[in-house]
């Protein structure tokens, strides 16, 4: 069997001329080549190459129109380059080449091109205005002419500050105040001569305890012919509890307890909660010695269960809560401080459940520690016991 062999012809480099074209399958090259094959491009046929006059700033352009011929069609006017600019205000239509509009004022122009910002000429001298200290009045008019026939709409300072206390007036160019008093206008004040209080109270206000009531009065003598305004916390800060009153002047209020400063606490595990080695099944009537925690018993599903837990609170303290800080009871059992109102002693009760829908109340053997917690009477500090027990339901 014979393969056929399909031949393609391309232009492997240059270029044709323009207007020609090349069948690839044939190899035949057809067509015309165009005016500008070799890029000689439209020909112009007006204006000729010059000035086109010359104008002031807000004249109207006269329309000037720009021909050319080309054996292509149409032919597209634009500026030869980027750096080409038109005066603003001034536009080319690139389909007609007409050049229409007004001269546009050139204050705002910028320096991209090398020339520089039309505007009013300065009358005032340049240099230095006056000499001013503080607390004299300056009345200083500034004036400048404005191009052709503008006028001057306001003065602005582009650059720099003037005087505390001085003020530009925008329309009419004066420079007007009293230069105020920069007493304190740097950091190289001479701290001895300002007129600032005098202390009387010492620098040392006394040591406290925790809980204890402070109540201070801090005194200065304000300078002649001043008054004190208020009392303020330049920098610090006052213990934990205590306030300064600013118009009069006192430190008042109770050290709190700064149990949880920033040094290291001493944990005293003796006045923790102790739980009591027994542990009472009051709906059986039976007692289980457990000093060290462990199984309080076997139960059914559906079976009424009611343990009692013993604990004495520390040295001048109550019990304020219990709850099982990790694992869980079977579902239906509850722990809770017996509401009788003796808070020293822990119930779980309740009937274990049968419900397969539920978490953990299944079968096994289920582990949970009680934590109880007691307090003092305005003591923010408490203590924590934990006993692990294990109930299982079979």
């Amino acid at each position: 069997m014979t393969k056929a062999l399909t031949i393609r012809y391309t232009v492997q480099s240059g270029s044709l001329p323009n207007g020609i074209k090349l069948d690839p399958d044939t190899g035949v090259l057809s067509g015309s080549a165009g005016f500008d094959s070799l890029n000689t491009g439209p020909t112009w046929s007006s204006p000729d190459a010059g000035s086109l006059g010359t104008f002031n700033v807000g004249d109207t352009f006269p329309t000037v129109s720009f021909s050319a011929s080309s054996s292509k069609t149409p032919v597209r006017f634009s500026l030869a380059s980027s750096q080409d600019h038109l005066p603003w205000g001034l536009r080319l239509n690139p389909q007609d080449g007409t050049i229409t509009g007004s001269i546009a004022p050139l204050k705002q122009r910028v320096n991209e091109r090398k020339s520089f910002r039309d505007g009013p000429a300065w009358t005032t001298t340049f240099g230095r205005l006056v000499s001013l200290t503080e607390g004299m009045s300056a009345n200083i008019t500034l004036s400048a002419t404005p191009i052709s026939s503008r006028t001057i709409k306001n003065f602005q300072v582009v650059d720099g500050y003037l005087p505390f206390g001085l003020k530009l007036n925008a329309t009419t160019g004066t420079i007007s105040g009293t230069a105020a008093n920069l007493f304190t206008r740097d950091p190289f004040v001479d701290v001895p001569n300002l007129p600032i209080p005098a202390w009387q109270t010492v620098a040392d206000l006394g040591t406290y305890n925790e809980y204890s009531g402070v109540n201070l009065s801090l005194a200065a003598t304000p300078a002649s012919g001043r008054s004190m305004v208020k009392y303020v916390l330049r920098s610090g800060y006052l213990p934990f509890g205590l306030k300064l009153n600013q118009a009069a002047g006192t430190i008042t209020g109770t050290i709190a307890n700064l149990h949880f400063r920033n040094e290291p606490v001493y944990y005293d595990s003796t006045k923790n909660p102790t739980f009591s080695a027994t542990v009472e099944n009051y709906r059986s009537s039976t007692t289980l010695n457990l000093p060290n925690g462990g199984s309080v018993g076997t139960f059914s599903r559906g079976a009424l269960v009611g343990l009692r837990f013993s604990v004495a609170a520390g040295p001048g303290k109550q019990l304020k809560n219990c709850y099982i800080s990790s694992g869980y009871l079977p579902f239906g059992l509850k722990a809770y401080i017996n509401p009788s109102g003796n808070r020293s002693l822990i119930d779980i009760d309740g009937t274990i459940l049968n419900d397969a829908n539920r978490y953990k109340a299944g079968l096994g053997t289920y582990t949970f520690t009680i934590a109880v917690v007691d307090q003092a009477d305005g003591n923010f500090l408490v203590n924590t016991s934990y006993r692990t027990y294990t109930i299982t339901v079979n």
